[in-house]
């Protein structure tokens, strides 16, 4: 069983492994990059290190910043309004980007 972080961007819900959570910024300062896809918030230094921020929904804010750092060494970073603790099967669960889950959902054919 995984513990897990629920973040919500807009219309979409993700679930943060909470165990890889670094830190946690209210209103981060996140610049933005010319050119850069849409789904690239911007990036942001944190200890001296630049991390790219990742828009998962679609809400445009950008009032808090999650800060993961992965199991590679890197960090990655996302944004969302935070949620309540959860756990999670990961046999239940789908990973959209490293520590980063959604719902598997059921489809009726």
């Amino acid at each position: 069983m995984m513990e897990l972080v629920t973040v919500k961007d807009g219309s979409c819900t993700v679930y943060v492994e909470k165990n890889l959570i670094k830190q946690v910024v209210i209103h981060p300062q996140i610049q933005q990059v010319p050119g850069a896809p849409d789904h690239i918030c911007g990036i942001m230094l944190y200890e001296r290190t630049p991390v790219v921020f990742c828009r998962l929904g679609d809400s445009g804010g950008c009032t808090c910043g999650f800060i993961l750092g992965l199991r590679d060494g890197t960090m990655i970073g996302v944004i969302g309004e935070p949620g309540a603790e959860d756990s999670g099967e990961p046999e239940k669960m789908m990973e959209v980007m490293p520590g980063i889950w959604e719902k598997k959902c059921d489809t009726i054919e």
